[in-house]
């Protein structure tokens, strides 16, 4: 590096003192190059971040084709030649839009190598006006002609690399806007905070509106939760419980108000405590392509005495020792070809919830995907795993909860009332609604 900047810094000084205005007319172009390329850059990566909604679509519907659900509905519906044409037409839009834009780099690149090499030529001419006029000699031109040749050459290598970077710091720029956008408000764990054993849950003044949202999904929630206990969380589709539950487990923080793990902000807690008192269960909770063990402990360590406990509590999941569904055959067809039901998958994500000791279970319809006798069992094993625990549910089917369950109803993202089945179902119209609609279905 520095024996080229010293080769650059002696041409320089060369054609200074030799042609002088040979040189100006060679870093004039140079320049030139500089802008030109740093527009083309520009131009090319507007162009990416315009066209990156079209190649996720584009993607999304790729990606059907891989995912097993989605090809059962294109043999069912025949849906699969629609989905192929949009892929087609979009990507005949990409392809229009992006032969424009490389016709006009390319129009930018000649106007670049006519400016470069007519500056060359330029000097070429100037080398030989001097030749014929005898103000140096022939040594000294075709010292001069390989002389200019070579710094254009040079110095072009050192523009194209400076053109690079200044690329390169356009894409590192969006990623620098997304790392540190203000909209993502990092809260500071203490890791000086411990909490032995949680006694209670206290919601002050809560609520939460999601991004770009108008309105609160939770509204002005005061509640305190007492532990050991079994607390069932009852509402209409969209009232807010699966957002009360991400909240209890601190994965979404407070727009108002505070949440406090006995007197503690649970925003303060450090993230590896909050996963050795909290477990959980979702809605849509993942099934991986490893083995039915790490499905469960995500752990190297061999838990085989605790896993086979598990087991013995869902037969009916087929992951004993003794069945063709080992614990140790990797899940899925990227790495195996063991596909399960939707009811063995979840029964999985069950003992995923329930493997290692916790103080507080969250469960968001964990038995949706199960048959009504199978779900009555996990429920049932659930609350005997749980009894000395803390454990809430969202459920829609209020069959399996329990006279001792405490209930919480939520309406509109806001609390209407917290009881017991008998005193709800006697003076809460949204609970006696929702009771007797599925009393009826049962029935």
């Amino acid at each position: 590096m520095i024996s080229e900047v010293i080769a650059l810094s002696s041409m320089v000084i060369i054609l200074l003192s030799k042609i002088p205005l040979g040189l100006v007319i060679i870093i004039a172009a140079q320049i030139s190059f500089v802008f030109i390329k740093y527009n083309e850059d520009y131009t090319n990566w507007g162009v990416i971040v315009a066209q990156s909604k079209d190649h996720r679509y584009i993607g999304y519907l790729a990606d059907l084709f891989t995912q097993k659900d989605a090809l059962v509905e294109m043999k069912v519906f025949n849906n699969g030649r629609h989905l192929i044409d949009k892929i087609d037409a979009r990507r005949n839009n990409l392809y229009k839009k992006n032969i424009n834009v490389l016709i006009k780099n390319l129009v930018k690149q000649n106007i670049q190598n006519i400016i470069t090499y007519t500056g060359l030529a330029v000097n070429y001419i100037i080398i030989a006006a001097h030749l014929a006029d005898d103000i140096i000699d022939l040594a000294s031109g075709v010292m001069l002609f390989s002389l200019v040749t070579t710094f254009a050459i040079k110095l072009n290598l050192i523009n194209t690399y400076f053109a690079s970077f200044v690329g390169t710091g356009l894409r590192l720029s969006n990623l620098y806007n997304f790392l540190y956008t203000d909209t993502i408000k990092e809260i500071p764990s203490n890791e000086n905070i411990e909490i032995a054993k949680v006694k209670k849950i206290t919601f002050e003044d809560v609520s939460f509106r999601y991004p770009n949202c108008s309105k609160d999904t939770l509204k002005d929630l005061n509640i305190t939760i007492t532990l050991p206990n079994q607390i069932a969380i009852i509402g209409e589709n969209g009232s807010g419980k699966t957002t009360f539950i991400k909240m209890l487990c601190g994965l979404y923080n407070p727009t108002k108000g505070r949440i406090f793990y006995n007197d503690v902000d649970l925003s303060l807690i450090p993230s590896a405590q909050k996963s050795q008192l909290i477990s959980s269960i979702f809605q849509d909770f993942g099934i991986y392509n490893i083995s039915v063990q790490e499905n469960i402990t995500f752990s190297e360590n061999d838990h085989t005495d605790e896993i086979n406990k598990l087991t013995k509590r869902f037969p009916k999941a087929n992951f004993s020792s003794d069945n063709s569904n080992t614990l140790n055959e990797s899940l899925g067809v990227v790495f195996g070809n063991k596909q399960l039901s939707k009811g063995q998958n979840q029964q999985i994500a069950l003992m995923r919830l329930l493997f290692g000791q916790k103080e507080i279970y969250f469960l968001d319809e964990p038995t949706a995907s199960l048959d009504p006798e199978l779900e009555k069992e996990v429920f049932d094993i659930v609350k005997e795993l749980t009894k000395d625990k803390l454990a809430i549910y969202v459920t829609h089917r209020l069959k399996n909860i329990k006279e001792d369950n405490n209930i919480i109803v939520i309406d509109n993202g806001r609390i209407t009332a917290v009881g017991f089945h008998s005193e709800l179902y006697m003076n809460n119209k949204i609970y006696t609604e929702l009771y007797d609609l599925q009393r009826e279905m049962y029935n």
